[in-house]
């Protein structure tokens, strides 16, 4: 899987993802696009030292807190989120209050993904789920079929999912 570690770049990540099928959902919103990108872009580099690191429970929440960070983090992140979001969704939220809510919201969790990734086992009780259940679930790893088999080959690295299924990280629905 070396080979495959090495060929992940956050333009080739970019790439899959305008491919994916998910991407058709967000198709319309130049914000969320724009988000979607940065996110790629940045992930060789966020992910460098879990490239080569099985994919485990474990391994996906700590690049999905990674990356969480990364949106907190990187300027005009938020902003684009909440300027993509339909002005009858906003309602009377100001970009301020929005921005400054989902910040403080997703900082709040960032200590308890951590302690997850570290140790999966409690997390995984906590939720009376098994690791396949939370790889395939819909607020897990959301891993499509051909996903799952390569995990259930015991050779899927995360730099494989990331050239496989990168959303399964990279969170779509992060850009808004």
């Amino acid at each position: 899987m070396e080979a495959a570690v090495n060929a992940v770049t956050g333009e080739g990540i970019w790439a899959l993802i305008q491919a994916s099928s998910e991407f058709k959902h967000i198709e319309g919103s130049e914000g969320k696009r724009e988000n979607t990108r940065i996110m790629a872009m940045a992930a060789p580099a966020l992910f460098a030292d879990l490239l080569d690191q099985p994919v485990s429970v474990g391994t996906v929440l700590a690049a999905q807190g990674r990356m969480a960070k990364f949106a907190v983090d990187e300027p005009g992140l938020l902003e684009r989120a909440y300027d993509s979001l339909p002005a009858s969704t906003r309602g009377d939220l100001s970009k301020e209050t929005f921005v400054a809510t989902l910040r403080a919201g997703l900082e709040e969790i960032f200590p308890a993904l951590e302690a997850a990734a570290a140790n999966p086992k409690p997390f995984l009780a906590d939720r009376d789920l098994t690791e396949l259940e939370y790889l395939s679930a819909a607020r897990g790893g959301r891993f499509e079929k051909g996903t799952m088999r390569a995990y259930l080959a015991g050779d899927l690295t995360i730099g494989g999912l990331l050239l496989l299924q990168p959303t399964a990280i990279i969170r779509l629905s992060a850009g808004g």
